[in-house]
């Protein structure tokens, strides 16, 4: 009799605690989302949004919330003087409309090289500038956060963060909320002047390593730096791999990363060991010359991998944000998961 009413109240305490809510305090507004459930997001990471049929569909069964959507990138040229200045790369071209009751987070990658030569005040003049534009010539919902995606390093730090400083006062007075891209690495760097971070899991390993697995993601080069997770004194929303790649090796040196490949052509390649293939017919590859001896290393991102690092995060960072962000949303490489695989790594 004991041992049941035992059972009840663990059963009742655990349904207590997943009806509870986590308030979160956005720039907007006070919000609550149910603690047993993840904001479920996706990253869009190409230069001209439109949505076949797969990715419609996986955005309505998924109930996707929130796209990190790439608006364009920041780099440098030089000018008639040799000298270098900041420009806008690859903007976004919007061939389709973006779905109902999903949130745009307008997301900008800056180079370091242009985050070094670039005034931070003026950058984010010109920055939001572009952005403004860009979401009312495409009619575009409401914007409520922009993120900037950087992989700074100690040389680039102040200006970055000077940068971010200047943006969040800018932000904050059209109550917009500001989060940046976390690596892996930066985990161990000074904390960001932001509202939030999006960690970046994956990227792991030493993709030029002849020696390295899978450098996109692996659950023993990744468990290191979450060690210490709970220390990092800023929210943090968690981003997993859905993609692949090609590395390839000619004479055991890196030759070069390619992103389009069908290693599965057995006119071309032969499958040695694993993930290893063999160039078996000198050809251009992605406007590479690769040669007959060259091999290829296939990486992809298994569900059995993802699951194991979601574990390890959840496992040193139990009070995460609940969002989950998928990268990115190709159907390509998303219909290589099950419907249940998906939702598994949505769910909490």
């Amino acid at each position: 009799m004991m041992y049941r009413i035992l059972i009840f109240i663990l059963i009742a305490f655990l349904s207590s605690s997943c009806r509870q809510k986590t308030k979160i305090v956005s720039m907007h507004k006070d919000e609550t989302v149910d603690s047993c459930i993840n904001i479920a997001s996706v990253y869009y990471w190409k230069t001209v949004f439109s949505l076949n049929e797969y990715e419609q569909k996986f955005l309505q069964k998924n109930h996707i919330r929130k796209i990190y959507l790439r608006f364009f990138d920041v780099d440098y040229e030089y000018d008639e003087r040799m000298v270098k200045s900041t420009i806008p790369v690859g903007t976004l071209i919007f061939k389709d409309s973006i779905p109902e009751n999903i949130e745009i987070v307008p997301t900008i990658f800056i180079t370091n090289e242009a985050m070094r030569i670039g005034d931070p005040q003026l950058l984010v003049a010109k920055i939001l500038n572009r952005i403004e534009k860009m979401a009312n010539t495409n009619d575009l919902p409401q914007i409520r956060e922009i993120q900037f995606d950087c992989d700074w390093t100690r040389s680039t730090q102040q200006n970055y963060f000077d940068f971010l400083q200047n943006a969040k006062e800018e932000l904050m007075q059209k109550t917009i909320s500001l989060s940046v891209t976390i690596r892996l690495h930066q985990l161990k760097m000074p904390v960001p002047p932001v509202d939030k971070g999006v960690l970046m899991c994956y990227n792991t390993g030493n993709i030029k390593a002849k020696d390295t697995e899978n450098s996109i993601l692996d659950v023993n080069d990744v468990q290191p730096y979450v060690k210490g997770l709970s220390q990092y004194n800023l929210p943090l929303a968690i981003a997993y791999p859905t993609f692949s790649w090609v590395i390839g090796f000619r004479n055991e040196e890196f030759l070069s990363l390619f992103r389009k490949v069908n290693v599965k052509d057995s006119t071309l390649y032969e499958n040695t060991v694993a993930s290893a293939y063999k160039v078996v017919k000198d050809h251009y590859l992605e406007d590479k010359w690769v040669r007959s001896g060259d091999m290829l290393r296939l990486e992809e991102s298994s569900y059995e991998t993802l699951r194991k690092v979601k574990e390890t995060v959840k496992e040193y960072y139990p009070s995460l944000m609940n969002e989950v962000i998928l990268y990115h949303l190709d159907s390509i490489n998303l219909s290589k998961y099950t419907d249940h695989e998906i939702q598994t790594l949505y769910s909490n």
